[in-house]
């Protein structure tokens, strides 16, 4: 099954720390997520986002019955499965399920993986130890093929500082799978600085790669803080290239996973098929179900009193015979042994009389 899972298209997040991708996730997702940098670096998070009739946002954390609307609640619920899910380990590759729904939302499921991050001092071995755990968690997820990569990178520093781009190139070289966000846009300070970024970004890409530049604060207005960027870009090559705004990206994210999940649709249901053949192996090796516990139990109670009868009833004739064949003695009183026995029973002798 977890194979299985795995194969379903997903879009896998993928980022340096610090870079704005957990506060995308937010704004998308509409709850606030723990900004904790000891969980938030450790233990992915899966939002499973739907579209549903009800305007009314429903939040589920994990497998329990935990469902609430309340930001605070569902942030230390999060933060409380993280918690539980690390344990003692430096890194998890078990996610925190989280299942959104409402009318306003799209349909897409995200997995925020562990931000890449640099080791502060490179003869920190536990810090080194970490880096390549995250590393090796983000290539095992954007390796398949079946993983879409939204790759979050912030446009307030120059590409070439920026390793994650060599981590999502490597794993996916026509970016026909990668969507790329672009964050921190509202701190470049002039539009020949953005151009320029921007075009040392696109220079190597295919027709067809977009790029998406988002403002991940809940508590700004993007028309405000991204003005600048669309007069920037209005009039540019890369216009058509690079969308405004958050609206363009959950537009995009839902039309990419459609398109994904039926190209991946042949192989799943290959898998799917091999999975079913070999359960069937499997239980024709086990054979027929057994009888449940419950039905064999009052089967057996049922059918033990008749057997018991039976089994009385065939005992007591073969101890009357045996009885009967014995020599005749008398007792004390002057009867014979053999009478005295069967009168005590209550049975017959051989004549039918009664003694």
């Amino acid at each position: 099954p977890s194979s299985r899972v795995s194969n379903v298209p997903q879009f896998v997040v993928v980022g340096l720390q610090s870079t704005g991708k957990s506060s995308v996730l937010q704004r998308i997702s509409c709850i606030r997520l723990p900004r904790d940098a000891e969980l938030c670096t450790r233990v992915p998070v899966e939002l499973r986002i739907r579209r549903s009739d009800s305007t009314e946002l429903k939040v589920k954390v994990g497998e329990t019955d935990f469902v609430s609307t309340d930001s605070e609640a569902v942030e230390k619920a999060i933060r409380n499965l993280q918690d539980r899910l690390r344990g003692d380990k430096e890194i998890s590759d078990q996610s925190v399920v989280v299942e959104i729904e409402s009318k306003a939302h799209p349909n897409v499921t995200l997995i925020d993986l562990p931000g890449y991050f640099f080791p502060l001092h490179a003869s920190n071995l536990e810090e080194t130890a970490r880096q390549k755990l995250v590393a090796s968690l983000i290539n095992s997820r954007i390796s398949q093929n079946s993983a879409l990569i939204l790759h979050a990178t912030p446009l307030n520093q120059d590409a070439a500082t920026i390793n994650t781009w060599a981590i999502v190139n490597a794993a996916d070289p026509q970016k026909k799978r990668t969507l790329t966000v672009l964050t921190k846009a509202d701190e470049v300070e002039t539009q020949d600085v953005f151009l320029r970024r921007l075009q040392h970004i696109t220079k190597d890409d295919k027709p067809g790669t977009r790029y998406f530049i988002v403002d991940g604060r809940v508590e700004k207005d993007e028309n405000q803080t991204l003005a600048n960027m669309r007069g920037w870009l209005s009039g540019s090559p890369l216009a058509h290239r690079v969308n405004v705004g958050l609206r363009a990206l959950e537009e995009d994210l839902q039309n990419a996973l459609l398109d994904h999940t039926l190209l991946c649709l042949p192989t799943l249901k290959a898998s799917l098929l091999l999975e079913r053949s070999a359960c069937r192996e499997r239980l024709g090796e086990i054979g027929e179900e057994p009888p449940r516990p419950n039905e064999a139990l009052t089967g057996g109670l049922a059918a033990f009193p008749p057997k018991l009868e039976a089994l009385f009833v065939a005992h007591s004739r073969a101890i009357v015979k045996e009885i009967e064949q014995m020599d005749t003695h008398k007792d004390c009183q002057g009867h014979s042994v053999s009478v005295c026995w069967t009168a005590r029973a209550g049975w017959t002798t051989k004549s039918g009389s009664q003694r």
